[in-house]
């Protein structure tokens, strides 16, 4: 495939990479939940779209409240928020660590920081305070 791809199904924009990776997110801004995950894959399986359905992914368009990341440390997918107000779908399952929270979970141990994730997926959310 040359270039990159982008296709646009119902409220989720995917985008093709040219190496062939998936990159997705919803129309509304709201982070990805796991259905939406599964249909960003089955709808990247989908036979490429004509340039009338071609729209561009931009993630400067619009406030970035929240990131979902890889936290290999962790081994976990958490919510890194920008936002104070995020809450993520109810069932994510996935912890949400705050920007806020920065200061005082930088000086923390490997073995700490996962246990402060385990609490946090324990208690269903919280913030870490000193």
């Amino acid at each position: 495939m040359d270039g990159d791809q982008n296709v646009m199904r119902a409220e989720i924009e995917i985008k093709k990479t040219g190496d062939g990776r998936l990159l997705a997110r919803r129309m509304d801004g709201r982070p990805l939940t796991s259905e939406d995950v599964e249909a960003a894959r089955l709808l990247g399986k989908a036979p490429a779209a004509t340039s009338t359905e071609m729209a561009p992914a931009d993630p400067t368009e619009g406030e970035i409240i929240a990131v979902l990341i890889c936290a290999h440390l962790l081994e976990a997918e958490i919510w890194f928020a920008l936002d104070e107000s995020f809450k993520p779908d109810p069932g994510d399952g996935r912890a949400v660590f705050y920007a806020s929270e920065l200061p005082f979970l930088r000086t923390k141990s490997p073995d700490t920081l996962r246990e402060i994730h385990k609490v946090k997926l324990t208690f269903g959310g919280g913030r870490v305070r000193q």
